[in-house]
């Protein structure tokens, strides 16, 4: 297909939008997280972008998530170093659930006098962040 872009802004962030996909690739090391996965006794899913999805054990968790973390966050001096800022760093999140929305279990606060107020979907196996203890 063609994709037409009549917006000035939108033509001009497309060709970046493209890289970050392609640069990702590269910075987050698909082939060493899908081995840590694997390591932990999981399963690597998928990529996309700056995301990636697997399965691992909740015993595994840990152990992953401080492994994991290694490969994602790091510095990239050979990027080069800005004066009173430092060397790029990559930094990574992470986050644990069932599905891809937000965790979301309505709460009171969610109420006014038996009507609910939240915009939010009620999601209790959604994504939340995650650390360990």
């Amino acid at each position: 297909g063609v994709r037409t872009l009549l917006d000035r802004e939108e033509a001009l962030a497309f060709i970046p939008q493209s890289d970050v996909a392609f640069m990702s690739k590269v910075i987050m090391r698909p082939e060493e997280i899908e081995g840590c996965f694997a390591k932990h006794g999981g399963e690597f899913l998928l990529q996309n972008h700056d995301e990636f999805a697997g399965r691992i054990p909740k015993a595994a968790l840990t152990d992953f998530y401080l492994a994991s973390k290694k490969i994602i966050e790091r510095e990239f001096p050979e990027l080069g170093v800005i004066p009173e800022f430092g060397p790029f760093v990559s930094r990574g999140d992470f986050s644990v659930g069932w599905n891809w929305g937000k965790q979301h279990v309505h709460e009171a606060k969610c109420f006014k006098e038996g009507v609910q107020t939240c915009d939010k979907m009620e999601n209790p196996n959604g994504l939340k962040e995650w650390q360990p203890e």
